[in-house]
């Protein structure tokens, strides 16, 4: 920075006419006792020299330090953003997490809201960690048990749940290895687990693909069976007597008959009728006819024909392997007794 000029001569006091001039003649001796002219004109301009290199200091070191501030504002870290108090799952999963949708346009009748500045001093969200995703609980079938011999595997295991699950799966299916499928899934189910709308639920839908298919007569007789255990008696005689009237009902005859005498007996309350349904069974082989010849024998002992009873008693032991020959035999001997004390 450039100094100011000064001029080399300046005008004294002392030099000037009048008054003035003989006040500083006479002041000179006094204040300016060794001090010459030059010496003192020197003085002063080297005094305001230092005043202004102070000064331009001065502006130079404001102008440093202003901008050494400015550059440690703009240089200054973001603040991190705030901790969640929420704590974040221990498993993070291996997927990316979805990319953000686009915000939807805004109304053209109704303008954005202007964001305040709560909205705009806080930090954007960090991503949420997903959770990783766990198996149901279930039944889970593997492929080596999805097969007809895998699900009866798991039958005969006492997997029944996972053995019914197996069959619906194969169910799925076409041709005869679905129907049988179904069948052994509904028999399950209402044998097995009890559970009589989950087995209704197979064979209807037996029912609603294989019309007239290779299991009719068997599925429908499971139906009828159900139907008895839902209280549907009505249903399940009208059912059974729709199907006997078919080829396919004889098949199935022995469990038709044996479940319309039951119900006829515990349900109508008639004995007179489930003989009937009872005798259709007598010299028949098979666990139905063994459990029909039994009841006909009990009916005619609760209808008061004892004579009667005392023969279908023996005839019944006359089976091979009757299941119930100690009761029978039990029976007969009551019969003789009470028989003895009427003097019949």
């Amino acid at each position: 920075m450039s100094e100011v000029p000064f001029a080399e001569d300046p005008p004294r006091l002392a030099d000037q006419d009048g008054s003035i001039r003989t006040v500083m003649r006479l002041a000179e001796p006094a204040f300016g006792e060794g001090l010459s002219a030059a010496t003192a004109w020197g003085r002063l301009r080297r005094r305001q020299r230092r005043r202004q290199r102070a000064r331009t200091w001065s502006v130079a070191t404001l102008g440093v330090a202003a901008s050494a501030a400015a550059g440690l504002y703009v240089s200054r870290p973001e603040p991190p953003p705030p901790l969640s108090l929420a704590r974040e799952p221990d498993a993070i999963s291996a997927e990316p997490p979805p990319a953000p949708s686009a915000p939807p346009a805004p109304s053209a009748s109704a303008p954005p809201a202007p964001s305040t500045m709560a909205d705009r001093a806080s930090p954007p969200a960090p991503p949420r960690v997903q959770a990783p995703a766990f198996p149901r609980p279930g039944p889970a079938l593997v492929d080596a048990e999805l097969s007809d011999a895998g699900c009866r595997k798991l039958a005969e295991s006492g997997q029944i749940e996972r053995a019914v699950a197996c069959f619906e799966v194969l169910g799925q299916g076409d041709g005869v290895r679905a129907q049988v499928a179904l069948h052994e899934a509904a028999r399950l189910a209402a044998g097995e687990l009890r559970d009589p709308d989950r087995a209704m639920r197979s064979i209807e839908q037996f029912r609603a693909r294989f019309s007239g298919g290779t299991l009719w007569a068997e599925v429908e007789t499971l139906r009828i069976g159900l139907l008895e255990q839902l209280g549907r008696s009505e249903d399940a005689l009208a059912a059974s007597e729709r199907l006997l009237a078919t080829p396919a009902g004889r098949i199935v005859a022995p469990q038709l008959r044996l479940l319309r005498g039951r119900i006829y007996e515990q349900v109508h309350q008639d004995c007179g009728k489930a003989i009937t349904e009872y005798v259709a069974l007598v010299g028949e082989a098979g666990t139905e006819a063994d459990a029909a010849e039994l009841r006909r024998a009990q009916c005619l002992e609760n209808l008061g024909r004892h004579d009667d009873a005392r023969s279908a008693y023996q005839r019944y032991l006359e089976r091979p392997n009757p299941k119930s020959a100690r009761h029978v035999e039990r029976r007969l001997l009551e019969l003789e007794a009470g028989k003895a004390r009427s003097g019949d």
